[in-house]
């Protein structure tokens, strides 16, 4: 669906901020994301609101 399409967007975007931030775990995070996406985006809106919280925390 086109909400879905936007969604994916919206986290490759944000998901490419997070290896910079991470704390020494660049590579691991790297390899994950493409698994990890597809699982939001299975997920609906419910995990974005977990991935947004988790990175204010990691800041």
């Amino acid at each position: 669906s086109n909400l879905e399409n936007e969604n994916l967007k919206y986290l490759k975007e944000m998901w490419t901020e997070v290896p910079k931030s991470g704390k020494g775990k660049k590579n691991s995070k790297q390899v994950n994301k493409d698994h990890y996406i597809s699982k939001i985006v299975l997920r609906g809106d419910s995990v974005i609101v977990v991935l947004r919280n988790s990175l204010i925390a990691s800041k």
